[in-house]
């Protein structure tokens, strides 16, 4: 079932959506923690609102102001800057920032760095499932581990898909030495989304490692002609699914 919560932020993009001079979508791939927040004290500074958003309840906030198009924008780590005054404020302020701030192509897990106040993990020894992801289910994955305690799972995003950062991805997964499962991860149907182009990069990068998994495993929605159902009370019963499967099963 939905959550109030989920529900409430559909309501809201909404209505900020409605009173927006001008919306960016931006991605920001390859950010850490520390570059959002600071990010978003420029955008706040600027008197622009930025707020990080899941895909699926943008588009269904999109969809009740008529914003049609977006599905081409909304496939990876998504978040808005809305400006109730200047329409290029949020340009000029993104701009500046690019000038300053490096791209991470994999992003390590953000338990292994106690200011985050997450579960401690296993050392990499007893690490023995490996999540690769990309963009926004990271935060629905970890906290689902949270929920499961799941000490012995790793996630790891990948942040940059083309070219794809074989060797930086490798350099990860070869601390763990008695992995048995590395899983992909993702929010959209299986003939959508990044999995029909990291599938192939990913297993050749297996290939080379010394733990035993050769083949990355899916978890993510079946093929659909459709990247959402359509229902919000549905889709979110999905996510719900998904994200334990891949932590659990």
């Amino acid at each position: 079932m939905p959550s109030t919560k989920n529900i409430n932020q559909v309501e809201e993009l909404t209505d900020k959506l409605s009173r927006a001079k001008a919306v960016y979508i931006t991605e920001y791939l390859g950010l850490n923690v520390d570059d959002i927040t600071k990010l978003r004290k420029e955008f706040h500074s600027n008197d622009v609102e930025f707020k990080v958003t899941k895909n699926t309840l943008l588009k269904l906030a999109a969809e009740k102001n008529n914003l049609k198009g977006l599905d081409d924008y909304l496939h990876n780590s998504t978040a808005i800057a809305l400006s109730y005054e200047d329409p290029t404020t949020p340009a000029k302020v993104i701009k500046d920032f690019t000038k300053e701030n490096s791209f991470h192509r994999v992003l390590s897990d953000k338990a292994e760095f106690s200011q985050y106040g997450m579960i401690p993990l296993a050392d990499d020894d007893s690490i023995d499932r490996v999540i690769l992801c990309s963009g926004k289910i990271y935060y629905d994955l970890i906290e689902q581990r949270e929920k499961q305690n799941a000490d012995k799972v790793q996630i790891v995003r990948i942040e940059q898909l083309y070219p794809f950062p074989a060797k930086t991805l490798a350099k990860h997964l070869n601390r763990f030495k008695n992995v048995k499962k590395i899983v992909w991860c993702q929010e959209e149907p299986q003939n959508m989304g990044c999995w029909n182009h990291v599938e192939r990069y990913i297993n050749r990068t297996l290939g080379y490692l010394k733990s035993e998994p050769k083949k990355i495993i899916y978890v993510g929605r079946s093929p659909s002609a459709s990247p959402a159902t359509g229902f919000l009370k549905k889709h979110l019963a999905q996510q719900e699914e998904i994200v334990k499967k891949a932590i659990t099963e």
